[in-house]
């Protein structure tokens, strides 16, 4: 780990968490938020008070099949890393919570909410500057917490690998799977063992949500 950014170095231009959006959302009133209009290269028009992911160096093009990473790319080719030195990305339904408090939470590691509005960013003090800034301050990387699937409920009953999980939810079919594996094996024969152990494991880590200075945040995007 690299030395501990002092929390009273940094300041809200330090940081640009981008919010993948595909629709008009309430947004926390904070300009460390950055709300990205992802796959706008097929909108028929606008979001407003969003930054289209479809400017500059893109892929806006392969939102379909790259999801909230259409953005993540946006930000790495067009956020100038000279004047971001923090970069993270959350989702326009899902956002750190940096209080503190203990929450009543699902098997997720969520806090669930019918509705996020004003009075949820308040409560959960979602827009709190200096909050944000000192959790930043105190590492390198900010992911969400691993959680398991092992007898967790789903659609086909409870399973226990990442995988078989995500079948069950029917987020990806097993020929997929397969044709995913065999590629890897093909391409990254070295890591396709990594891969495997993933999948075949328990421990899950989703959301693609996260807060990272800013040369990791470059090297998870050159991988």
């Amino acid at each position: 780990m690299a030395d501990s950014v002092s929390p009273g170095t940094l300041d809200v231009g330090d940081v640009r968490i981008l919010v993948s959006c595909h629709k008009s959302s309430v947004i926390p009133d904070s300009d460390m938020f950055l709300p990205v209009h992802v796959g706008a290269r097929f909108a028929d028009k606008a979001l407003p008070g969003t930054v289209p992911d479809s400017d500059g160096d893109n892929i806006s093009g392969r939102n379909f099949s790259f999801s909230e990473m259409s953005g993540q790319y946006w930000a790495w080719k067009n956020l100038d890393a000279d004047k971001t030195p923090y970069v993270g990305q959350c989702h326009y339904r899902r956002f750190f919570c940096f209080d503190g408090k203990a929450h009543r939470a699902n098997d997720h590691a969520q806090i669930e909410l019918p509705l996020l509005d004003e009075a949820a960013i308040a409560e959960y003090r979602l827009a709190d500057e200096a909050l944000i800034l000192d959790a930043i301050a105190q590492v390198d990387a900010i992911v969400p917490p691993r959680w398991s699937v092992a007898g967790v409920p789903t659609p086909h009953g409870p399973q226990n690998t990442i995988r078989s999980h995500m079948e069950a939810y029917e987020l990806v079919d097993h020929a997929s799977f397969d044709l995913f594996l065999d590629v890897v094996e093909q391409r990254q024969p070295d890591y396709a063992p990594y891969v495997r152990r993933y999948l075949d494991g328990s421990e899950y880590i989703g959301y693609n949500c996260f807060i990272l200075r800013r040369d990791l945040f470059d090297e998870l995007c050159a991988y």
